[in-house]
């Protein structure tokens, strides 16, 4: 499941039953929702969080428990996370972003197999729902 499809970039090649959520009907994805309020509970082996969290509108944490309620046990979770030296790029950026020692707390829910840090400006972490 791809969270908050890309207008730029397709990763359907990616991964193999590939299904996009968003809440913008012009994106045209395959489940047009807020992924707080969808609840196709443990059905996921993979869910892909590229650059949403700056999007986030209200309490980012309400997605990462929404990731996990939708991972089955096993699942891999990857989230793409801006840091604090990224630059705001308009549109839909809040500019809400992650230091890099609010990583664990965030993500506490989860086993973090790997991290990427480009620098404080983006982070990759993939994570695995264990319980």
């Amino acid at each position: 499941l791809d969270v908050g499809k890309s207008k730029h970039w397709d990763y359907s090649e990616l991964f193999g039953d590939y299904k996009t959520i968003d809440v913008i009907p012009e994106l045209k994805p395959d489940i047009l929702a807020n992924i707080s309020d969808y609840y196709d509970i443990g059905h996921y082996d993979l869910i892909f969080c590229n650059g949403v969290y700056e999007q986030a509108v209200g309490d980012f944490n309400k997605l990462i428990k929404a990731v996990y309620r939708l991972l089955r046990i096993s699942g891999i979770a990857i989230f793409g996370l801006i840091g604090n030296e990224y630059p705001h790029y308009g549109g839909r950026d809040n500019g809400n972003r992650v230091k890099r020692t609010e990583i664990d707390d965030i993500l506490r829910k989860f086993t973090i197999i790997k991290r990427k840090y480009f620098d404080d400006r983006y982070y990759y972490l993939i994570c695995q729902k264990t319980e």
